[in-house]
């Protein structure tokens, strides 16, 4: 399996409110259509709310925990998730002129995040 690739730029807030930069990870990159659009997923770093008592749940099934975040070029003093249910496209064009590569998710992070991807998305 090909590691997947993380890279900064500006996110959307899904309410339409602003935007914020973060790290994201890229799903399919298909280096041989430069015109297309990249699936991606945002990365968050922990927050309360991920392990409190009523939502919990609800957060274990949309959230991998990268286990080696400084191979991601991310910080591994904070602890951070993908999170499979908030899909988003990023033209390939975008990519290039406004997004800063950081580094690949390990291949464990990989495996793990297409594991936590494909199970939600099949349930």
């Amino acid at each position: 399996m090909d590691r997947l690739s993380v890279y900064k730029t500006h996110v959307k807030f899904t309410d339409g409110s602003g935007e914020k930069l973060r790290p994201i990870v890229i799903l399919v990159d298909d280096s041989d259509h430069f015109s297309s659009d990249r699936t991606a997923l945002a990365i968050y770093s922990a927050k309360e709310r991920f392990n409190n008592e009523r939502t919990r749940d609800f957060y274990a099934k949309i959230l991998y925990e990268i286990k080696d975040p400084d191979v991601a070029g991310l910080n591994k003093s904070l602890i951070s998730y993908v999170n499979v249910a908030e899909e988003r496209l990023y033209p390939f064009s975008e990519l290039m002129e406004e997004a800063e590569f950081l580094g690949e998710l390990s291949a464990r992070d990989s495996f793990g995040v297409m594991i936590k991807y494909n199970e939600y998305y099949s349930s």
